[in-house]
């Protein structure tokens, strides 16, 4: 398709203000995001890539239980970890979590 404001045979034309143009002629990028410095990141397909990738980085050790009051070991994390949950946690609050399978520092 021909952008109207340039002239260019764009494969994608937006509608802005009621007039055809290219990812050119608008301050927007190709995935969305409004173009400051020519950097994509707002919706780029490689920043939510890397978040599925690497989400298991953000699991942390402990979890706050309401009930309790305290922070108590994440199942979660230890799944993912147990040569560090070894070293994080102490064998008492294995046990009380019910892991039986590692040992905790002493």
């Amino acid at each position: 398709m021909l952008c109207k404001s340039c002239g260019f045979n764009a494969p994608r034309i937006r509608v802005v203000d009621g007039n055809d143009k290219c990812v050119g002629c608008t301050d927007m990028t190709e995935t969305g995001g409004s173009r400051i410095d020519g950097s994509i990141t707002r919706n780029s397909f490689r920043v939510r890539d890397q978040q599925r990738n690497y989400s298991s980085d953000l699991t942390t050790p402990y979890v706050y239980d309401r009930h309790k009051r305290r922070g108590v070991v994440n199942q979660e994390f230890v799944k993912l970890f147990p040569e560090q949950a070894s070293k994080t946690f102490t064998n008492t609050e294995l046990k009380s979590a019910g892991i039986t399978k590692l040992k905790g520092k002493v």
